[in-house]
Formats: C-alpha cells, sequence, structure tokens
C-alpha cells in the first residue's frame, strides 16, 4: 500500500474519533445540566421543609391508639390539594 491509499482511511478514522468525542462532550454537557436542574430542586425542596414546623401533621388512628406526626404527610396533603 502506498500512502496515497493510507491517507484517506487515516483522515476518516480521525475524523470519526473527533465526531466520537464531539458527540461524547455534548452528552456530558447535556447531563450536566440535567443534575444541575435536579440538584436546584432538591435544595428548593430541603429549604422548603426546613421551614416546616415540627409535627406540622399529625395521623391519628383511634381504633389502634396509634398516633404519627410525618412532614411528608403534609407534603401529600398539600400536593394533593386537600
Amino acid at each position: 500500500m502506498s500512502n496515497n491509499e493510507c491517507n484517506p482511511n487515516i483522515t476518516l478514522i480521525y475524523e470519526y474519533a473527533d465526531q466520537a468525542l464531539k458527540d461524547l462532550d455534548q452528552s456530558i454537557n447535556r447531563l450536566t445540566t440535567k443534575l444541575g436542574v435536579v440538584l436546584g430542586f432538591d435544595a428548593a425542596l430541603i429549604r422548603f421543609f426546613s421551614s416546616l414546623p415540627d409535627r406540622s401533621v399529625a395521623v391519628n388512628i383511634d381504633a389502634l391508639d396509634i398516633s404519627l406526626e410525618c412532614n411528608s404527610c403534609l407534603l401529600l396533603k398539600i400536593l394533593t390539594g386537600v
């Protein structure tokens, strides 16, 4: 094989590798953006829950003599609009 025959193959390999790296970089950027959104949302939820008073909702089951205090019950009530 002469150098003239190898050059198109080398160019093709280089272009393929370059495109693969660009695609990987774009994928990492998209993933970083999604992770930032998730972390921001988590921070907002933590801030929301930290401002809730203790024992915000009491769940009483009189038949079994059980009383529970939970913040997640309050969140469920807020989300369902009850």
